[in-house]
């Protein structure tokens, strides 16, 4: 896991808190890194059996959850299959909801500072939680001439191959091949990654009535201009798309620079309360505020919380409109804003991070798991 590079502080202070107060004898801490080269399902499975295996050595005590990014996904499919092992979840920046910029990296890849080749195309083609980022609803491309937005299926394997949104399904590129194998074989990768993704992503929003859901904070940041789509020339009957997507003519919304605000909420129907952080979305475990008064809310409750609450405000759940491009009130929450520093976590018996690892750390293979 990496918790620091240079400047950028993505989980120790986090990580060097939680140390001390597990030091103190007031919690006790365990961290769940996991290989980008699985899938959601297997590494959400692998997660639940982690959980149990402490659970049943530990006086059958819930565990209080903090989740970062696609850590966030595979909370919530453990939960929802052993609820008795949780206490309490706090999200921070999970793409519930997808963000179309997985699109742009996908084709492009993204220099990991110096480094072009730790996080370009055909590295992320071989991270199987990436295709988790598309967005599963449709939406995010728009019509350059007419304004209005496309429905696509960014999961469909049929789209990938005609538009050929990653280079790793170019049939003469000589480093796909060397990395990858032969073209069928790439194909045959991704039509189980993106069928992998579309059932995690519809099991996860499944409506469940009178699940006995436990307490939940979302940490999100509305703060700094994040894609949320892109143009694109339309067909006149607004049966899709020719042209290839505009990745220089983003349309853009609040967010964290990676998960827009409004991907960041939990799937409809499940309870939740919000804090807003102004960190990027490598950043957030770092706003120590957010995140302890997240887990004091979590906790406790608002009433453990409000004493470093400034102001607590009556907020709307506020999803993104494609047509106008607006975001849209759909349903009221509490939306708490932190202002005021709040002072050492008082977690319970055991809190596990369930963190996204980076994928620096990730060695590069030609076989696909």
């Amino acid at each position: 896991m990496l918790d620091r590079f240079l400047r950028f502080h993505y989980y120790s202070h986090c990580i060097e808190h939680l140390r001390v107060l597990e030091a103190q004898g007031r919690i006790r801490l365990h961290i769940f890194p996991y290989d980008w080269r699985r899938s959601n399902t297997a590494v959400s499975e692998r997660f639940e059996q982690y959980l149990s295996d402490v659970y049943s050595t530990n006086g059958n005590q819930p565990f209080t959850i903090i989740a970062h990014s696609n850590g966030g996904l595979l909370a919530l499919a453990a939960m929802h299959r052993r609820p008795e092992l949780f206490r309490a979840i706090v999200f921070a920046g999970s793409p519930f909801h997808g963000s179309l910029r997985a699109l742009h990296d996908f084709h492009n890849g993204y220099s990991m500072f110096m480094n072009s080749r730790a996080q370009d195309a055909f590295a992320l083609f071989a991270m199987r939680p990436m295709f988790l980022y598309l967005p599963w609803h449709g939406r995010g491309l728009v019509c350059s001439v007419t304004g209005k937005p496309l429905d696509v299926d960014y999961l469909d394997p049929e789209n990938w191959i005609k538009h050929r949104w990653s280079p790793v399904l170019d049939p003469t590129c000589p480093r796909a091949e060397l990395e990858f194998g032969p073209y069928e074989e790439r194909v045959a990768y991704l039509r189980r990654a993106l069928d992998d993704a579309r059932k995690f992503h519809e099991e996860l929003r499944r409506p469940r009535p009178g699940f006995p859901y436990p307490p939940i904070v979302a940490v999100a940041s509305n703060a700094l201009n994040t894609v949320v789509g892109y143009h694109v020339k339309g067909r006149e009957d607004g049966s899709g798309f020719e042209d290839r997507i505009h990745f220089n003519d983003p349309i853009t919304v609040m967010g964290d620079i990676t998960v827009p605000f409004h991907s960041a909420l939990p799937p409809e129907n499940i309870p939740h309360e919000l804090l807003l952080s102004s960190c990027q979305h490598s950043e957030l475990m770092c706003d120590l505020p957010v995140i302890g008064q997240a887990i004091r809310l979590a906790l406790g409750g608002k009433d453990a919380a409000s004493g470093d609450i400034k102001a607590g405000l009556s907020g709307t759940r506020r999803d993104y409109n494609y047509e106008n491009h607006t975001m849209q009130p759909t349903f009221t929450r509490s939306l708490i804003q932190m202002t005021v520093p709040v002072g050492p976590f008082r977690a319970p018996f055991l809190v596990v991070l369930a963190f996204s690892l980076s994928s620096t750390f990730i060695l590069r293979t030609s076989s696909f798991i």
